[in-house]
């Protein structure tokens, strides 16, 4: 990061875009706040709706996600051992993803004799939440820098659970020393370490699919880029995965960068896309260039703030797009990029400021730090529309819209954290892996399952949490992580049954279950141990939709019949009911809309994106217009209220749309 004299200026409490037509505003998210230096904008990922502010000199403070805020606490004071001033100090802060439960959080810093940088681990307060205990430090590392610049500063944890550290290629100019090319060394790189699984003694492990994992050439193994001058500021698109890295320029470029494992970004042979050393003719083979850049002119600016991809619901104006800046010129710009067609880039704002980060909070809503001492947030100037019958991104607080997951994903909304709200998740089967958003905030990876295997998430240990699982068709056999420990392989099934696990003994445990359509019959294996339960219902070609639809706590057996769209249920406590709703090219959408403990009739119908469904509690009728075709029905209780909310996950782009009932 390069900093400049500071300047005397005063800036307006509200900044408004420079062009005419865009209707994207800063405002002072905390106006009664102010900040010596504040580079770090954080939330612990804890439900708490916390905001955590990490300044240059060393002190880190916390406070409530209100604008009407009044004061900070000290959350963490180290001035009395960073090193600050020019690039050194409070570099960086990262808290574990389940911050909730250990406390843990990391920090980068710099200090002197010699002059290094520090990674280390501290802990919560065991007593106070809003303080930290400083004498828990545990460091993990230390890189000895040969000069007073480029220290890099970015913490953060992937997706895949690991921390992510950035290095820069250790100061002067031109890097002298050449180390962003040299794999011996950590300087110039993206570092990714395990901090879950240290070996005996250790403070850290690797993970064993980083790239350089048991070379034979001296290279470090805690590497996963190379190639890298001063990788500020880096963050994790949590939708898609990416991992997005804005590298400060030498003299005349500054990038952006789609980091991937193993890729070599080019410094200093380049500057850009660019040839640096030499300044012409450089050999550009196995060189990754940047996905953007800009140059050092009246349009652009001298030192890149690496920004998010905006994933939050205030301003629908920057969805899906990577918000970053400029500390010199004080530009903010939207990168619009979706993997295929070529990157737009749009300037968003002049704002005036030095901005030294960007970040967001539980919410996603996007904020900027500022060397004004002021922490300012992205506003829409665009009043909401009304809504309407097909989902359109619109603030208002009954309808979300939330992206999460990309193409080819299977959408599996369930309560994993036990809040008794579903939790946005997909399931990924070209990876086999889980990707959650609790609702409490932050977000989830873990590899559970194999390509071809159907995701059967459910609560199997009892606990109201939902566990991961999956069934492989081609074993028979269940596959269940469960949350409150360990791991269960349950034969049970066939390659050609539908995996349908309800709780049908009502203790509270999900229980085997399939559905055969080849022959309309059932077999339910009860979580207690007890006799395997087999029932005779339904015909080839039928919907198996289990649920409770008498309120007594155990699923009943029921299956829709898509071509008269009647449906056919056996009642637990006793009796049978059918009743037609629906038409031929529906699908049913069983849930308990009206809260009163029965699940309702209900189905979607994909021409028209509108909603059926039949209220047990009085027997009325509900129609309503909510998706378009091609999406696919996720309806669960999103906000905890005891009703299931209408809601649709459109594959095309990943987004959830949701409307809350009230």
């Amino acid at each position: 990061m390069k900093i400049p004299r500071l300047l005397s200026l005063i800036f307006l409490f509200l900044i408004r875009a420079t062009d005419s037509n865009a209707q994207v505003l800063l405002q002072q998210a905390f106006p009664n706040l102010s900040f010596d230096q504040p580079l770090g904008f954080q939330h612990p990922g804890d439900g708490t709706d916390r905001i955590f502010v990490a300044t240059q000199p060393g002190v880190v403070y916390v406070f409530n996600n209100s604008p009407s805020v009044t004061s900070a606490k000290v959350f963490l004071d180290l001035r009395d051992r960073v090193t600050s001033g020019g690039e050194l100090g409070f570099l960086g802060l990262a808290f574990h993803p389940d911050y909730k439960n250990n406390g843990y959080f990391y920090v980068n810093y710099t200090t002197s004799n010699p002059l290094r940088s520090v990674i280390a681990r501290y802990t919560v307060s065991p007593t106070d939440p809003d303080a930290a205990d400083k004498n828990s430090e545990l460091i993990l590392f230390q890189v000895n820098q040969p000069f007073a610049n480029h220290n890099g500063g970015q913490l953060a944890f992937g997706p895949d659970g690991y921390l992510y550290i950035g290095l820069g290629d250790g100061g002067s100019a031109g890097d002298p020393q050449n180390n962003a090319q040299n794999n011996a060394v950590l300087l110039g790189k993206l570092l990714r370490i395990d901090v879950n699984a240290p070996p005996g003694g250790g403070t850290y492990s690797i993970p064993r699919d980083n790239p350089f994992v048991g070379n034979t050439s001296g290279y470090r193994e805690e590497i996963y880029a190379y190639g890298l001058r001063n990788p500020w500021r880096f963050s994790f698109d949590p939708a898609t995965g990416r991992l997005w890295a804005a590298d400060v320029g030498q003299d005349l470029w500054e990038e952006i960068d789609l980091i991937e494992k193993g890729k070599n970004y080019g410094w200093r042979i380049m500057e850009g896309n660019h040839c640096f050393d030499p300044p012409s003719g450089c050999n550009t083979a196995g060189l990754t260039p940047p996905i953007w850049e800009y140059g050092h002119n009246s349009e652009g600016g001298e030192a890149v703030i690496g920004g998010y991809v905006y994933r939050g619901a205030g301003v629908p104006e920057l969805f899906g797009k990577y918000i970053y800046g400029d500390f010199v010129s004080g530009r903010i710009w939207a990168l619009t990029y979706d993997g295929v067609n070529p990157p737009v880039n749009t300037l968003l704002l002049n704002s005036g400021l030095e901005i030294s980060s960007f970040g967001v909070d539980q919410h996603n809503e996007l904020y900027v730090c500022a060397f004004d001492g002021k922490i300012y947030k992205f506003t829409s100037a665009t009043p909401p529309p009304p809504p309407t019958a097909t989902p359109t991104p619109i603030p208002d607080p009954d309808l979300i819209q939330r992206s999460w997951g990309i193409f080819g994903d299977t959408p599996v909304p369930q309560d994993y954290d036990g809040d008794a709200k579903a939790d946005l998740g997909v399931w990924r089967p070209l990876e086999g892996r889980w990707y959650l958003l609790p609702s409490a905030g932050g977000f989830s990876v873990q590899s559970w399952g194999l390509p071809g295997d159907t995701p059967v998430p459910a609560d199997y240990d009892g606990d109201r949490k939902a566990d991961l699982a999956v069934f492989r068709s081609s074993q028979g056999a269940w596959f269940i992580l469960n949350s409150l420990g360990g791991t269960r392989v349950l034969k049970f099934g066939r390659s050609s049954d539908q995996p349908v696990p309800q709780d049908y003994d009502g203790d509270g445990l999900a229980d085997l279950a399939i559905f055969r359509p080849s022959q309309g019959g059932w077999g339910i294996k009860p979580s207690g141990g007890g006799s395997l339960i087999t029932v005779r219902w339904g015909l080839p070609g039928d919907v198996p939709v289990p649920g409770d639809y008498d309120g007594d706590g155990k699923a009943d057996v029921a299956v829709w019949r898509p071509g008269d769209g009647t449906w056919y249920i056996v009642l637990s406590g006793g009796g049978i009911q059918v009743r037609p709703w629906g038409q031929n090219g529906d699908i049913p959408v069983v849930a308990d809309y009206d809260g009163d403990g029965k699940a309702d009739l209900a189905v979607w119908r994909p021409g028209d994106g509108t909603w059926y469904l039949i209220f047990s509690s009085t027997g009325a009728v509900s129609f309503r217009a909510w998706g378009v075709s091609g999406d696919k029905p996720v309806p669960g209780d999103y906000n905890g209220d005891g009703k299931a909310d209408l809601a649709v996950w459109r594959p095309g782009d990943g987004t959830w749309w949701i409307a809350l009932t009230r």
